[in-house]
C-alpha cells in the first residue's frame, strides 16, 4: 500500500500529487516507527527551539499556557537526555494499554515510567496515519509521549504535539515565514 500519483487524466494536471493512502501496519513497524524513535531528538530541538525563542516564531508559544509549562517541564535541568537515551519502544501486534487509566483502555500510544517506554501500536495507528504526514504525525505523538514520560499533563503533551504537528507541517511545506523566522533568530545568537 505505497503512496500514488493522482493521474490527472482530466486534463487539471494532477499528476505527481500524492493521494491519502494510509500507511501499512507492516510499513509502520518495519520503518516508520522505529525511525521516529531513533531520531527523537529532531522533535526535542524542534521544541527547544520553542523554549528559547517563544515569540519569534510564529508568536503561538507565548500565548499558550499549557505548551509553556510543558515545554519547561521538559527542559528543566538535564534529565530529558537521560530519559530519552534510555526510553525503550515497544510495538505490539495489537493495541497498547495505557497504564495510566484507571480502566487500562487501549490505545494507539502510550507511555510508561519506570523503565521509560513509549507504546505505538502499528495495528492503530495504520487506521489513521496517511503517507503525505506520516513522518511528522508520528514524531508529534512519540514526543507527545515523552513529555507525559517528563511530567507532562494531558492539557501540556496535547498542546505540545499540535505545536509540533504544525511546526512539521509547515516545514514541510516550505513556509518561508516559518523559516525566515527561524534564520534570523538563530543567526542574532552570539557565540563568545
Amino acid at each position: 500500500n505505497q503512496p500514488t500519483a493522482i493521474a490527472g487524466n482530466d486534463g487539471s494536471g494532477g499528476g505527481g500529487l500524492l493521494n491519502e493512502s494510509k500507511v501499512s501496519k507492516e510499513n509502520l513497524r518495519q520503518y516508520y516507527i522505529p525511525d521516529v524513535h531513533k531520531y527523537a531528538f529532531i522533535g526535542i530541538d524542534i521544541l527547544e527551539f520553542a523554549r528559547l525563542y517563544r515569540d519569534t516564531d510564529r508568536g503561538d508559544v507565548e500565548n499558550n499556557g499549557a505548551l509553556v509549562s510543558g515545554l519547561e517541564k521538559i527542559f528543566s535541568g538535564d534529565s530529558w537526555r537521560e530519559v530519552l537515551n534510555k526510553t525503550q519502544l515497544i510495538m505490539p501486534d495489537a493495541a497498547c494499554i495505557d497504564p495510566n487509566t484507571k480502566k487500562k483502555k487501549e490505545a494507539a500510544a502510550s507511555f510508561q515510567n519506570g523503565v521509560p517506554t513509549i507504546c505505538m501500536s502499528p495495528a492503530k495507528l495504520a487506521k489513521k496515519i496517511t503517507y503525505v504526514l506520516a513522518k511528522s504525525q508520528l514524531l508529534a505523538l512519540y514526543m507527545h509521549e515523552f513529555s507525559h514520560l517528563m511530567g507532562a499533563n494531558e492539557d501540556e503533551a496535547n498542546a505540545i504535539q499540535q505545536y509540533l504537528n504544525l511546526d512539521l507541517f509547515l516545514q514541510n511545506e516550505g513556509s518561508s515565514l516559518n523559516i525566515s523566522y527561524r534564520q534570523s533568530a538563530i543567526s542574532s545568537v552570539s557565540y563568545a
